[in-house]
């Protein structure tokens, strides 16, 4: 057994890569039992995590990972293809398997590991092996775990990557930010300077310094798919519950967002995902009835428009419920007279209110009137937008509307009470020249209208 506090976050990220690899190839099965390489991937994937866990001394967890590698073992070796009782049990153990992470493992995890082994005996035609984990010959190769320079470290060192703490990566732009700061000034001050050669030099420091900025820029991308990965399986769960079928279409995974935004953007995105499931989507019998399909279609998509990434969460359900949209309203207060003049879209839109709900009963994940309204919230605190399409009858779009980067902004620089602000440009709506010495101090004329107005120095108390 090796040290494992040198490499216990090592460890958990490697085994949530693992284990999403292993839910992607348990998916792709599912729908297609003669996948080519599924079997293997799911193989792989569960014998290398088997090392890593026995290695870092997480027997349960090697035990239960090896309870999973004889329930796929004989599909490797005979040919045969899984059963629906196969699939079920295999979903059950990569559950199993993400509740013994180091970190969000429960009190019971042990218990767990017991009731899945049990469940695995029969299938398997005897039990897991004891603590301690041992590999037979016919086995995928596997590093030993003994060997502390294997199963944890061996599978950094064969891929050209490094992992950095996002903390640290933040310090080296905030002084790459500073450095072209400098490099600016320095180019003002070179055109005072008469040398050729000093001011080649400071260009060149200019150029460098940029360079610079956009590479620390560069590193804190990552590609949509990094979280996009791991919604397939809540879906496929979740759409089960509600006794309804479909099929999750997910493309843009290669399109890259910074990692402080993804990781912002992932809870709103599966509580769009849920609604289209529970929301948007009709049962088999209610599709079959209108012409459609029985299994419904819900579309995850990532795209890229000049300086913003476009996310969208769509089906191919009802759309929104707008009489429903409107009942609600009612009840929150909004006046009915208000509520007539509304289009479609307008009332649309309304399903962001807080407190509103469509939904007849609460569950575990709708009805309770936080949905909408909190991811417009999020979005909007990462200076996004939320836009809402539906057609009724045939389903309902949600698009959010996203920078990059929060790292670098585009900025208005102004002057107030002889000091500079730079105001983040997605904040201002236009800039226009007034009379400072006309009308009252605390308004100004746009337009012909009186707009309230407060000096930027006054409101910063500065």
């Amino acid at each position: 057994m090796i040290d494992s506090s040198r490499y216990a976050e090592l460890f958990r990220t490697e085994a949530e890569e693992h284990l999403l690899r292993l839910n992607r190839e348990l998916l792709r099965l599912e729908e297609d039992r003669s996948a080519a390489g599924a079997v293997e991937e799911i193989f792989r994937s569960l014998h290398t995590l088997k090392g890593m866990a026995a290695a870092m001394g997480h027997d349960a967890l090697a035990s239960a990972t090896h309870g999973l590698e004889g329930l796929f073992q004989p599909l490797l070796r005979g040919g045969r293809l899984p059963d629906d009782a196969c699939m079920e049990l295999a979903f059950a153990g990569a559950d199993v398997l993400t509740a013994g992470l180091p970190g969000a493992r429960s009190a019971d995890f042990p218990r767990l590991v017991e009731d899945l082994l049990r469940r695995l005996d029969p299938v398997q035609g005897g039990g897991a092996e004891p603590t301690g984990v041992r590999s037979s010959a016919a086995d995928a190769p596997a590093t030993r775990p003994s060997d502390p320079s294997g199963s944890i470290r061996g599978g950094v060192r064969g891929v050209a990557t490094v992992r950095v703490r996002g903390e640290l990566l933040d310090r080296i732009l905030g002084a790459a930010g500073e450095l072209v700061v400098v490099s600016q000034r320095l180019e003002e001050l070179g055109r005072t300077v008469e040398s050729p050669e000093v001011r080649s030099a400071i260009r060149r420091t200019a150029a460098l310094a940029s360079a610079l900025q956009g590479e620390v820029l560069a590193s804190r991308m990552v590609p949509v798919a990094t979280v996009f990965d791991r919604f397939p399986r809540a879906v496929r769960d979740h759409a089960r519950r509600a006794g309804k079928t479909l099929h999750l279409d997910v493309t843009g995974g290669e399109i890259e967002l910074d990692r402080s935004i993804l990781d912002e953007i992932a809870e709103p995105l599966l509580h769009l995902l849920r609604n289209a499931v529970d929301h948007g989507l009709e049962t088999p019998a209610e599709r079959v009835a209108a012409g459609k399909p029985p299994a419904g279609t819900v579309r995850l998509g990532a795209s890229r428009s000049g300086p913003t990434i476009e996310l969208e969460v769509a089906d191919d359900g009802r759309g929104l419920d707008r009489e429903g949209i409107r009942r609600a309203a009612l009840a929150r207060g909004i006046e009915a007279a208000r509520l007539d003049g509304l289009s479609g879209e307008d009332v649309d839109r309304l399903s962001t209110l807080s407190g509103l709900s469509t939904a007849d009963s609460v569950s575990e994940t709708s009805g309770r009137g936080v949905g909408l309204d909190a991811v417009q919230t999020a979005i909007g605190r990462l200076g996004g937008i939320l836009e809402i399409r539906s057609q009724p009858g045939s389903g309902a779009s949600f698009v959010l509307r996203l920078p990059l980067t929060l790292a670098v902004q585009r900025s208005v620089v102004v002057e107030s009470g002889g000091g500079r602000y730079a105001l983040p440009a997605r904040c201002v709506r236009e800039v226009t020249r007034v009379d400072p010495d006309g009308g009252a101090p605390d308004a100004v004329q746009v337009r012909g209208e009186t707009v309230p107005c407060r000096r930027l120095a006054e409101a910063l108390g500065a």
